[in-house]
């Protein structure tokens, strides 16, 4: 009964939780075909995608910022333009630190476990750029690629992602066993009692586990409290008193969908994992 009363509690809350939404218009500089803000190896590689009959669809717009050279056709060489004189930063480099690493993998990693508890969790800019197959999600397979693109200089990394300005990535049953594999390591250096076979064990071990994700305040479990840390640094953000400081552990644990801010959007995804916990759904 205590457990129902909790959860009654908190999708109330996640009920009276609304959010403005601005209607106003964004225009975007020619050749951030992906809209997000910034041209990158992400908009080149959708163009070289797009031109050599990839699965993925431009809109008009879209088609228009990709037509940088301006003969009024997308070709190679705008994808080439892009590559040569306008990306500011690479494929796969997902925070714009100016390199392809593994903090980049591991922000796909963490948004892939936000999603399997809450598939429609809006990840922003970021989550634009983490999805580098183009399938319109954040899995396993950005991460793999984006894995790659970071060690394509090693010689037992022989894919191709993205090279002078032509996406080449494609996926194989090569490309699952290095995951399984690797999977497989990390699991058994954290002493993990577990091992996978496959993508699709992967990603069931993920999602009983993603839970995880959302213990806020590091006890080992998700409970309201993770919430309520969240709430406490919104509210002392929001007033600057310095009454409550946070660890920087728990900081950056707080801000859940990775937009550089700690808000009630990062509340609501904290309240909305606790409610799928106590209801047994994870």
């Amino acid at each position: 009964m205590k457990k129902l009363t909790s959860l009654l509690t908190a999708l109330t809350m996640i009920g009276g939780m609304a959010f403005a939404v601005s209607a106003e218009e964004t225009s975007f500089a020619l050749g951030d075909v992906d809209m997000d803000g910034v041209i990158t190896g992400h908009d080149t590689a959708m163009v070289s995608y797009y031109i050599t009959g990839g699965d993925i669809t431009l809109t008009e717009e879209q088609l228009r910022l990709a037509d940088v050279d301006g003969d009024g056709a997308v070709t190679q060489a705008d994808a080439d333009k892009l590559y040569n004189e306008m990306q500011q930063y690479e494929l796969g480099d997902v925070d714009l630190d100016g390199g392809v690493d593994i903090s980049d993998a591991a922000i796909a990693e963490h948004m892939t476990a936000i999603r399997r508890i809450l598939n429609d969790t809006d990840f922003g800019e970021k989550g634009i750029r983490a999805d580098v197959n183009f399938d319109g999600k954040i899995d396993l397979y950005d991460a793999h690629a984006i894995l790659l693109t970071y060690n394509r200089d090693m010689t037992f990394m022989g894919d191709k992602v993205f090279v002078e300005g032509t996406y080449y990535y494609s996926f194989t049953k090569e490309d699952e066993q290095q995951i399984v594999d690797s999977v497989n390591y990390t699991l058994e250096a954290t002493n993990k009692d577990i091992r996978v076979t496959s993508i699709a064990e992967i990603e069931d071990y993920q999602y009983r586990f993603a839970i995880n994700t959302f213990d806020v305040n590091g006890d080992d479990e998700v409970t309201i409290s993770d919430t309520s840390e969240v709430l406490k640094i919104y509210s002392e953000n929001m007033a600057g008193t310095g009454i409550y400081k946070a660890s920087a552990d728990i900081n950056k644990k707080a801000d859940l969908n990775l937009d550089g801010e700690i808000d009630m959007d990062d509340a609501t995804l904290a309240l909305k994992a606790y409610a799928m916990s106590v209801a047994g759904l994870t």
